[in-house]
């Protein structure tokens, strides 16, 4: 899209993890190519809220998670569906986010719904590109079903 393009990103969920840590994931891997447009004020007639710059991630059991690491570190696999973007970076997110709006049930009379005003400032920073590396080799087994041939290995780093 083009610099001063705008997108709507909006849910009908007043979940943090799907409103505000989507929007901060873009704006953070952005890199100032993408700002929030302030658009509390322009709904006449309908309370909004700012957009929040923390929130609390919580496990099915409704157990607090500290951040990213301590998910990994204490639920194990478990911990695996917990992505980084999830979590509000340190120190909360921008202060922009504030310009979303979040429009409350029992503010309107309404459903909830989150709604954020994206504007591309500038180019978009290329993603970081991975640069395959190259396996060892290493014989199959004694005994093994694979006619032979060489078969990759993956070290422990990798």
């Amino acid at each position: 899209s083009q610099v001063g393009g705008l997108l709507s990103y909006s849910t009908c969920s007043l979940n943090p993890l799907e409103d505000e840590a989507v929007v901060s994931s873009i704006l953070q891997r952005a890199g100032g190519a993408v700002e929030v447009v302030h658009c509390r004020g322009r709904l006449p007639g309908l309370k909004t809220r700012p957009g929040l710059r923390q929130w609390k991630v919580l496990t099915d059991d409704m157990t607090e998670l500290a951040s990213y690491q301590h998910a990994r570190d204490t639920m194990g696999l478990l911990g695996r569906r917990f992505r980084r973007s999830m979590f509000p970076p340190p120190g909360g997110a921008p202060d922009s986010i504030q310009g979303a709006i979040r429009l409350y049930p029992h503010d309107n009379n309404t459903g909830g719904f989150f709604v954020a005003i994206l504007a591309k400032t500038g180019p978009y920073p290329l993603p970081r590109q991975r640069v395959p590396s190259p396996l060892p080799l290493k014989p199959p087994p004694r005994g093994g079903r694979d006619g032979g041939e060489a078969v990759r290995v993956l070290s422990g780093s990798e």
